[in-house]
């Protein structure tokens, strides 16, 4: 049984790489950068924890929530300059 499992599984792989490579080489066109534009809009009124929302436009289309601990961030760059 194991092995008949080995067999096909080498079978669909080898079958999967030439399906694969057919495609690719009948749709080889050079590719236009299109530019994706990201706009953030942060509340710094509860700093140091900075909140915000940002969307993206473009071919890549989401938006979100974030935020930013930024004392956190503030205490690790301070402790870097104190170890240098």
């Amino acid at each position: 049984m194991k092995k008949l499992n080995i067999t096909f599984a080498t079978v669909l792989v080898v079958l999967g790489c030439f399906a694969m490579g057919s495609v690719l080489s009948a749709s080889a066109s050079t590719p236009t950068p299109v530019p994706v534009t990201i706009t953030g809009v942060y509340d710094f009124s509860t700093f140091p924890n900075v909140t915000g929302t940002f969307t993206t436009s473009g071919p890549l289309q989401f938006q979100g929530l974030l935020q930013w601990p930024l004392a956190l961030i503030m205490m690790v760059f301070a402790l870097i300059a104190w170890l240098r």
